[in-house]
């Protein structure tokens, strides 16, 4: 690196320092510095990494995607940088590789795992030149700032287009992102390949062939576009997939297990792995205790990235039995001896899937839902009238509230649904009001700029509750 750069990172790190001993979090704003010293100074950062990069993009599951990628490396023995706390737009990824690189910016490591916004890959991926582009979902998801999803493919088509060598792992099941990856140089494609007899969903996104326009047919589908699509017109269908997700077992109860067998890489797969010799066609067995449909396709993409990235079946699995979940991603606390599950849900898909985690739970619950409008959540807020609240509705056995600065357009939102909300202007006493009217389970489910204040609300309460119980 040269003395501009390794000047640009030490004043990064020196700002991230300040930060810490101020009290305050530096995910971006040491890169806000080192940036301004460097514009350049990303792509002499990832010069740092010798051995890949995988960048993980896509609406919903990056964060937990990219720290499962991040941790199978770690199993692995590898060194590995990464911006886990999910500060994913151009400071906050190079923040990330200049606190790997430290303040001489010489330190190096094996791997980067880098989540990456959709909006923002034109700008980051030519400068970090990833080995593997890992692609997981596309869906509506902040109009006031992305637009339609159509923009959102565009944008990311002309990424893989201009990229070198790059690998995309993408979604098989989503043929939205079917249609990126077919521009890229190489393609991995992952999906399930059974029914597993989901509740469908009101949100679909893809619901036509981007290559004739005609409406697309499925054998099955998953949740929203996801599933085993095709086209009768033009014949444009799910490709064969490298990584296939099979014999799925989510279990009776709440409390067990998701167990599941993947089948790959197929040869294909194989060849394009960076390794002295391709992987040997498999089955693996895994397992994990994380719950949801959505979280069976983010292992499947953080296995076909980390087997063809060099991890072994059996670092995998150990990453998955260690896994602890990223803060406010289903991540349980305990309220006077009830549970309480604190979960991202920022946009109708992620608030589908969370109400099809609720509905599998047979126990008396209380659900608190949290919206506001902040600029990191997108103004517009209309996307409620996509969210699926009817099929809780019609649960009934349940305690609701409406919480966040849009509280009370939820509210009437949920009151179409047939859903009676209490408002709610105080998380803490939101949830204490649920144990009181005897729940023996809550979920806390806020949009982002929400989720922070509602996790630290409910790891409070928690805190007060093991302490008296003592």
């Amino acid at each position: 690196m040269d003395i501009r750069g390794r000047f640009a990172t030490g004043m990064a790190l020196l700002a991230n320092w300040a930060l810490h001993r101020a009290g305050r979090q530096g995910s971006t704003v040491p890169g806000r510095v080192g940036l301004k010293l460097d514009p350049g100074l990303l792509g002499k950062l990832a010069a740092t990494v010798d051995e890949g990069v995988v960048v993980v993009c896509g609406t919903n599951g990056k964060t937990t995607t990219n720290n499962m990628i991040y941790q199978a490396l770690k199993a692995q023995g590898k060194r590995v940088a990464g911006n886990l706390e999910g500060a994913n737009m151009l400071p906050g990824v190079t923040a990330a590789l200049a606190k790997s690189a430290g303040a001489s910016g010489s330190r190096h490591v094996d791997w980067a795992c880098l989540e990456v916004d959709e909006f923002s890959a034109p700008r980051i991926v030519p400068q970090v030149k990833p080995t593997f582009l890992v692609l997981l979902d596309l869906f509506r998801d902040q109009l006031d700032r992305y637009g339609e999803i159509d923009i959102v493919i565009d944008r990311l088509i002309e990424t893989v287009k201009a990229a070198e060598n790059l690998t995309v792992i993408y979604n098989a099941d989503d043929p939205l992102c079917a249609r990126v990856a077919k521009q890229a140089p190489n393609q991995v494609a992952f999906g399930v390949d059974q029914d597993l007899n989901l509740p469908h969903d009101l949100v679909v996104e893809g619901r036509f062939c981007l290559e004739c326009g005609h409406l697309l047919s499925y054998r099955y589908r998953q949740y929203g576009q996801l599933g085993d699509w095709y086209c009768e017109k033009c014949g444009n269908a799910r490709p064969a997939l490298d990584f296939a997700a099979r014999d799925v077992d989510f279990g009776e109860l709440a409390t067990d297990p998701l167990r599941f067998s993947v089948t790959g890489p197929s040869e294909q797969a194989g060849s394009l792995a960076p390794l002295p010799a391709p992987p040997a066609s498999s089955t693996v067995d895994l397992s994990t205790s994380r719950r949801g449909a959505y979280m069976l396709y983010n292992i499947m993409a953080a296995w076909a990235a980390s087997c063809l990235a060099g991890v072994d079946p059996e670092s995998f699995q150990r990453m998955l039995a260690a896994n602890q979940t990223s803060k406010g991603r289903m991540e349980g606390f305990t309220v006077d001896g009830v549970p309480v599950v604190v979960n991202l849900a920022k946009n109708p898909t992620g608030f589908n899937q969370n109400i099809g985690v609720c509905l599998r739970d047979p126990r008396k619950k209380a659900v608190v839902f949290i919206v506001n409008s902040q600029v990191n959540d997108g103004h517009d807020i209309s996307w409620l009238w996509d969210v699926d609240y009817e099929r809780l509705a019609a649960a009934g056995t349940s305690l609701w509230y409406a919480g966040g600065e849009r509280r009370n357009d939820l509210q009437v939102r949920l009151k179409y649904a047939g859903i009676p909300a209490k408002l709610s202007e105080d998380t803490a006493a939101s949830v204490k009001d649920a144990i009181a009217r005897g729940a023996e389970a809550v979920y806390v489910l806020p949009n982002y700029s929400a989720l922070v204040p509602a996790r630290d609300a409910v790891a409070a309460i928690a805190q007060e509750s093991e302490m008296s119980a003592r």
